[in-house]
This record gives C-alpha cells, structure tokens and sequence, in this order.
C-alpha cells in the first residue's frame, strides 16, 4: 500500500484526539474501521506509530515522524485548496475571529473597519471571551484565528501562536479613592480591594500572595487567579471602577481618555511583570485564509501604533520613576 492524503489525516486525527472512539467519529468512520487503517500502515511501514495503553494513546518515535510529515501535507493541501478557491472567485467572504477583552478594546475595532472598508461584502463574526472559550472555539473549527492570551493550551491541537502585545498594565482607580493619594502603595496594599477585570493566567498569578483576598482568589485547578469582578469589558470594569472603591486593571492606552479627564487615577505601582501577552493564536494544520491574512496585517499595524501611544503616556506620567 502507498500512504496517501486519507491515511496520513487518520493518523492526525487519532494524535490530535488521543482516543480512537472520539477520533473515528471526528473522520465519519466506524472505529474498528480506524483501528484497521492505523494497524495497516504500521504494518505496511514495519514500525509502531502509537503506543495503546489503558488511560491513553501516544505516538512514539516514528509516530512523531510521520506525524511531522502529516501536518506539512495538511498544511500544504489546505494552502493549495485556499488559493484555488481565491483563484476561481469561490473563497467565502466570512471572517470569524475570537479575542480577548484586551485586544477587543485596543486593536480589533480598528483593523475590523479597515478590512470592511477594503472589502464590504465581508460577513464578519465576531465573539469576545477569555482565552479558554477562544481556544474551544479554535478546537471546534468554529473560528479560524483567536487573539488571546497566548498562555492558553490545546489538548487536541498543535497551535501557531505569534506575541502581538507585552506590554505593561497598571492599577486604576477612582479619583478621590485612597490609593490615587498613597505615594507608594505595596501590592499588599492594592491586593486589600476588591478587583474588576478578566482572569489572570497562572504565568502573572503566581507572583500574588496566597488567597484568599478582598481582591479575588486562585483557581486551585488552573492557577489563575479570579478578581472579585470577572468582567469580559474592559470599558465596563473601568466604568464600575468610576463609579465605586473597586480596583481597575489596564492598559495605559486603554485609561487614556478617563485618565485625562481626571476620572481615573494611576495607582503608583511599577510592576514589570504585571503586563500582558495576547497575540494570534491559530491551528497549525490550517493555512490562514487571504480575509485572515488581511485582518492579521491590520491588527499587526493597529498594535505599532498602540506601542508608540503606551510609549508616550509612559513617559508623560513617569512610569520609570515609580
């Protein structure tokens, strides 16, 4: 037998799943039919490719091999499908992204309208959650590109993932709060008020002191850490910190406007390890589409522009000198 597209997809799908039930079903096959399959091309290659075990299945040595030479198909073919479907006018016009609630205020908006603007008869679907439901939705094939924390993992996929925003986020709070009047509040200090923001992923967590606090608590099954206030809006959390005691978390860029007007205050404390990482997270199985390409472009330029903006606003409040 010659290994072709089919046999070299089974053997990604069974990796990707870990499971022959679960991926038999995923390919529309009955399992004994993949169980079949798989025994053939080890038979046929005169190697083992996964190791079965009770609880789990793993690809051993020359798995990973052919598994490596599997994806590189994958990705080839679904380039070539791609650039016939442009080529012939029959790529459909739809972009669906999911991103997190940093990137959704900063820079999605933007590069959003530029790419309607270049191409009107775009259907664009949009969804705005944390980095575990954007991760679901990549596994679901339900959107083709996330912009998330880029911490977040895959248990069935090999991601491509491309850092688009490290930048440092700072505590904010009311004019008039206590903190806004401290001249060097410690963490402590910040952590003894009630926080409004999305979850923070374990790699920052764990620089927190233990839980519980007025400020939130840890996930003991994940690590991360959950605010008091979990809030997909980053506009909405910075409202309700207007409004109340409440501790904001965000972005100089994004405290922009409320800080000028006097509506918000820095809170004075300089953590270079409080900061974000977002960026494009996608399957690397599947080349972008053309639509994805131009929304990558233009979220790539909106984030230059964001970093000259943080840059300035740094300097214009003394970040350094804290």
């Amino acid at each position: 037998m010659n290994l072709s597209h089919k046999h070299l997809k089974y053997i990604a799908t069974l990796d990707r799943y870990r499971h022959f039930g679960r991926a038999a079903d995923a390919l529309g096959i009955s399992q004994p039919a993949l169980s079949r399959s798989i025994l053939a091309m080890e038979k046929h290659l005169g190697v083992t490719l996964f190791d079965r075990s009770r609880n789990r299945i793993e690809p051993t040595g020359a798995g990973s091999l052919v598994l490596r030479h599997a994806r590189n198909v994958a990705l080839l073919s679904s380039e070539l499908e791609a650039g016939l479907a442009e080529l012939e006018g029959r790529a459909h016009r739809e972009l669906s992204v999911v991103c997190g609630h940093y990137p959704a205020e900063l820079t999605v908006p933007r590069a959003l309208s530029a790419v309607m603007k270049d191409q009107p008869d775009l259907q664009i679907n949009m969804e705005v959650a944390d980095w575990s439901r954007g991760i679901q939705l990549l596994e679901q094939e339900i959107c083709e590109l996330a912009v998330i924390e880029l911490s977040a993992k895959s248990d069935t996929l090999e991601l491509h993932r491309e850092l688009l925003n490290d930048r440092q986020v700072f505590p904010v709070v009311r004019d008039g709060h206590p903190l806004a009047r401290t001249e060097q509040p410690s963490l402590e200090e910040v952590l003894s008020w009630p926080w409004a923001c999305s979850r923070i992923p374990e790699r920052a967590a764990q620089q927190l002191s233990p839980g519980p606090l007025a400020a939130g608590d840890f996930d003991a099954a994940t690590g991360y850490f959950v605010p008091k206030i979990i809030s997909s809006s980053l506009s909405t959390s910075l409202r309700l910190v207007m409004e109340s005691d409440i501790v904001g978390i965000a972005p100089l860029t994004a405290a922009e406007h409320w800080l000028a007007e006097g509506r918000l205050r820095l809170v004075r404390l300089n953590l270079p390890w409080m900061r974000l990482n977002y960026g494009f997270v996608r399957d690397t199985g599947k080349a972008p589409s053309a639509v994805v390409q131009a929304f990558m472009e233009r979220i790539r330029a909106a984030e230059e522009q964001e970093k000259i903006r943080d840059e300035a606003l740094r300097a214009r409040y003394g970040v350094e000198d804290w």
